[in-house]
């Protein structure tokens, strides 16, 4: 399924004691530290604002997963955009035996004091998710990675 027939569900965290500037650079080289990948490479990084990588996973009873992504934010007077969705790429081409997922996220990182807030809206599949074995604990623990990086 494409994750446009999929339900939109929006997220709000607080990122204590840090600053926007730091939660944007974290969410873009988060994706190097995820421990569950099968194959990672970063593929590009173009400038300051956008970031390209290729995620390989292999999850059970579905199969081996691809996705290339670009993370890219965009400044703004209220903060800063972050937006982070599937894309394709020449030097990435879908071998025979893997499947292609789409993926789309966008967030709003405004800083408030000493904290930055987050308010991220993403497609959520939920079969995909049940065979990565979605739960929120699992959600907390991939902000955990992503706070750590």
């Amino acid at each position: 399924r494409r994750y446009e027939s999929t339900v939109l569900v929006r997220t709000e965290i607080i990122f204590e004691n840090t600053i926007v500037d730091d939660v944007a650079a974290a969410h873009k080289f988060y994706y190097q530290h995820k421990k569950e990948l099968e194959h990672y490479k970063l593929l590009q990084i173009k400038g300051d604002q956008s970031v390209l990588h290729h995620l390989q996973y292999s999850i059970i009873l579905a199969g081996e997963r691809d996705l290339v992504i670009e993370v890219s934010t965009r400044k703004s007077t209220n903060g800063t955009f972050l937006f982070i969705r599937d894309v394709e790429h020449p030097d990435v081409l879908v071998p025979p035996h893997v499947q292609r997922i789409g993926f789309w996220f966008s967030a709003h990182l405004k800083q408030e004091d000493n904290n930055v807030r987050q308010i991220s809206f993403e497609y959520f599949d939920s079969i995909s998710n049940l065979f990565l074995g979605f739960d929120e604990t699992k959600v907390i623990a991939n902000y955990q990675l992503l706070v750590q990086t």
